[in-house]
């Protein structure tokens, strides 16, 4: 496949993708069940009616009745082997001669779409065949069945995008054009992910069920988001939307890093970024609590190496710790930052000590948490809580900087 050949195909996923989003958001009825992958590539299931549909892009072809034939022999076929289901099914199609394809559909044109040709090696002629007698589909199924079917040319891309991210703005009632296009990433990544379910039962969403999780603070990692935009301004987004706003002085901040690879230097430079956005300090006055750091996977000679190299660099820090060998004492690591003990960081070593942290703290907390792939969030406090997935741990660092 060609680099023009695999743009193409590329955009016929995110068109599908982006379908899907919008129908399930034009619902009227919370409880309306779209099926992702299902009998189509839509299937939507609401009290009044059940609509399957299949969505073809291709703008750079011409919708020829060759062309339209299997999708619509397929959806065809599906009807005559199913006549007492009660759907309605839908060709939703863009092509590159969307203006002059004819959109109505009678018993002499369906017999003339299912024709085609197959070649006689033997005399080196071509010969007419039908589809219908192919799957013994009579005329009285055809006419049922056109009554029930309806071919949609739709816009391109890109306008086909802007209508789905209003529909976002209006649903989610944003503000903002760095917010429609988090939430459009979430919804991309939720659709993705259930199109690869392996069974139609497990590719099922209701509209209700899929704004609560776009709606949940937990910002997934979106390869199909990079894809379409980039990584670069994929973080960047995550940003503007997330951390931009997270900057409130007289807040207890709790930062948990849950990666599998844990390179030091890459820490290093996070819990800096870490720092130095969110410790504030003057020559007079600290005005900022200094930000707690739980570092998930990361063995005790790995966290003494990495608070080594903390330390030779100036940084002071606590841990809850007042001596070697003594007990852990929350007092001790919930100690202010001050302008004498220039304390700007806290290191939590052990998950039980966050949660004992957590559950002191009476004030005004927030907590995020970085996770990739490999480890589920283990922060639960989801009225403070953001839990954003990330691919590396120097995403860590371009998310909280912005750039």
């Amino acid at each position: 496949m060609n680099s023009r050949s695999a743009e193409y195909t590329l955009l016929g996923f995110y068109y599908q993708f982006d379908k899907n989003i919008f129908e399930i958001l034009n619902q009227n009825d919370d409880n309306a069940t779209i099926t992702v992958e299902g009998i189509e590539d839509i299937d939507i299931s609401s009290p009044t009616e059940n609509t399957v549909m299949q969505i073809k892009y291709q703008k750079e072809t011409n919708g020829t009745d060759s062309i339209l034939r299997k999708p619509i022999r397929l959806m065809l076929k599906h009807f005559s082997e199913n006549q007492n289901s009660n759907l309605k099914y839908v060709l939703y199609g863009h092509y590159k001669n969307n203006a002059d394809i004819n959109l109505e559909f009678d018993l002499d044109r369906f017999k003339s779409i299912m024709k085609y040709k197959v070649k006689n090696t033997d005399k080196e002629e071509w010969t007419y065949k039908s589809y219908l007698d192919d799957e013994n589909i009579g005329d009285e199924i055809v006419e049922v069945f056109i009554k029930k079917f309806k071919l949609i040319l739709s816009s391109s891309f890109e306008d086909h995008q802007k209508t789905t991210l209003e529909k976002i703005k209006t649903e989610f009632n944003l503000s903002k054009d760095e917010e429609m296009e988090t939430y459009y990433s979430k919804a991309l990544k939720i659709i993705y992910d259930l199109s690869i379910k392996k069974t139609i039962s497990l590719r099922k969403i209701t509209k209700k069920d899929f704004k609560e999780k776009i709606n949940l603070k937990n910002i997934l990692f979106n390869h199909w988001f990079i894809k379409l935009r980039s990584k670069k301004k994929y973080l960047k987004y995550i940003h503007s939307q997330y951390i931009q706003s997270y900057n409130t002085l007289d807040v207890e901040r709790l930062f948990i890093i849950n990666t599998v690879s844990n390179d030091l230097e890459y820490l290093k430079d996070s819990i800096y970024e870490i720092e130095k956005r969110f410790y504030k300090r003057t020559t007079r006055i600290v005005d900022s609590k200094a930000p707690y750091i739980f570092i998930k996977n990361i063995s005790q000679q790995n966290l003494s190496e990495l608070k080594e190299l903390i330390y030779h660099d100036g940084k002071k820090f606590i841990d809850g710790f007042s001596f070697s060998g003594s007990q852990f004492k929350c007092s001790e690591i919930r100690r202010l930052s001050t302008k004498e003990n220039q304390i700007s960081l806290k290191f939590i070593n052990k998950e039980e000590h966050l949660n004992i942290i957590l559950n002191d703290i009476s004030g005004t907390k927030k907590v995020l948490e970085f996770y990739d792939e490999y480890n589920r969030p283990i922060s639960n406090h989801e009225s403070n809580t953001l839990k954003i997935q990330i691919e590396e741990i120097s995403d860590i660092t371009t998310i909280i900087r912005g750039k």
